[in-house]
């Protein structure tokens, strides 16, 4: 059995593909499962833009920095010193 919570939903999935003989059950707790395709094939073109750029400006284009909390609809607030 495997399970993957959040992103990690799409980490099983690809473990799944690799051995399948060896894997009964996934779970996904709170996660992300996209049937097939990556999570970004979802989002608006100028969103997946500004992400890969942050990626490659970030770490050589090997992940994602977290985004803001803005991205998930939370505004930004500014503290009493600025």
């Amino acid at each position: 059995m495997l399970v993957g919570r959040s992103f990690g939903g799409l980490a099983i999935n690809g473990v799944m593909d690799a051995i399948p003989d060896r894997v009964r059950h996934l779970v996904y707790l709170d996660s992300l499962t996209v049937g097939g395709k990556s999570p970004f094939d979802k989002l608006p073109p100028d969103i997946f833009a500004a992400r890969r750029k942050a990626a490659e400006e970030t770490n050589d284009d090997l992940g994602l920095p977290a985004p803001l909390p803005s991205a998930f609809g939370v505004p930004m607030q500014s503290t009493p010193n600025g």
